[in-house]
């Protein structure tokens, strides 16, 4: 009977993230649930080449990842110190919400008609400060990606702890089952 109510209490401690598309296991508490890891750095892009600065970070205070884009070599001067070269036709800026002036739980999509999912629709500000230099500011920026996956964005790593945790709890739950019927 104690096995049952464990599995009872696995079983109702889980649910079922449809934004996701995997289980969050104990969601309600925090500090059981991992921090989302997210590339984050800026770059250009051009049709054979690009290149960039970026390294995977752990943030801690959000939900998401986002990149955003321009093919506008000008903003991307004003914010940011890099060699930047008219060659690229595209010019990003990766990081986790809360930097670069984003909210820390931002929803660009929810309650929106799909067409605000096509990449780029969406326009957001990115804020740099402003250093002695001169470079800094606040300029529009297209939303390329928002990303809510907890391991650098990878869908396939998320899905196999759930995976893993299901047939585990369907072995047990099989073997209590046939225990306390036979």
């Amino acid at each position: 009977r104690l096995l049952a109510v464990v599995i009872a209490i696995a079983i109702f401690s889980c649910n079922y993230d449809d934004e996701l598309g995997y289980i969050h296991i104990l969601k309600s508490q925090s500090n059981l649930v991992s921090a989302i890891k997210c590339y984050v750095g800026y770059g250009q892009r051009g049709l054979q080449f690009s290149k960039g600065i970026s390294w995977a970070r752990t943030c801690p205070l959000t939900k998401y990842c986002f990149e955003v884009v321009t093919s506008d070599i000008n903003k991307m001067k004003k914010l940011i110190d890099y060699p930047w070269d008219s060659y690229y036709y595209e010019y990003y800026i990766r990081s986790c919400g809360g930097d670069f002036g984003t909210p820390l739980d931002y929803h660009p999509y929810k309650g929106q008609p799909d067409v605000y999912r096509t990449p780029k629709y969406v326009q957001i500000n990115i804020t740099t400060p402003k250093v002695i230099t001169g470079y800094g500011g606040t300029e529009m920026m297209s939303l390329n990606y928002i990303c809510r996956k907890p391991d650098l964005c990878n869908a396939a790593s998320n899905r196999y702890p759930s995976i893993l945790f299901l047939s585990i709890l369907t072995t047990v739950g099989l073997s209590t089952f046939f225990l306390i019927w036979s």
